[in-house]
């Protein structure tokens, strides 16, 4: 059985929530700071994982190269700055990632 990868601590996790959960167009946060997503179950599914690493979902959550580094497929940016930022440097390198 072939190991799921996941974030190997409350580091990795905060560094990819702030990096593109919540610079992205599908992430939305109620006022009092709790999320709401329903357009995108991706956070749901990482606290799912903390009880069934099944539930991790690796296929558009993935890893850079064996970095520290996640990066998410589906990313929106908020604003066209962003956006560009990810298409120009992190794209390619989702690119990059083997299957």
């Amino acid at each position: 059985m072939n190991k799921i990868d996941v974030f190997s601590n409350g580091e990795e996790y905060r560094y990819f929530t702030e990096h593109f959960c919540e610079r992205c167009e599908l992430y939305k946060v109620e006022s009092i700071g709790i999320s709401i997503n329903d357009n995108c179950p991706i956070e749901e599914n990482i606290s799912k994982a903390m009880f069934d690493e099944k539930k991790f979902p690796s296929e558009v959550v993935v890893r850079l190269n064996n970095t520290a580094t996640w990066v998410c497929k589906n990313f929106i940016g908020i604003d066209e700055e962003v956006n560009n930022l990810f298409i120009k440097q992190v794209l390619p390198k989702i690119e990059e990632v083997k299957e």
